[in-house]
């Protein structure tokens, strides 16, 4: 699982634009609560590396 296919998912199903540090929250949530050991990795998520993921998605789409 790559961070930037679960951003891909949550901008994709969210009705409204989310910032980077909710992003995060949301995903730091998420992993949490998770059993997942592949998921609970992401409850350590950097805000850095959701803002350079996100520029990353940008820039491909852009390319798209």
């Amino acid at each position: 699982m790559e961070l930037a296919d679960i951003l891909e998912a949550l901008l994709f199903a969210s009705q409204q634009p989310l910032q980077p540090s909710e992003l995060r929250k949301i995903i730091k949530k998420a992993a949490e609560a998770s059993e997942d050991k592949e998921v609970n990795a992401f409850k350590k998520v950097k805000l850095s590396e959701v803002e350079n993921t996100l520029e990353a998605l940008a820039s491909k789409v852009e390319l798209a």
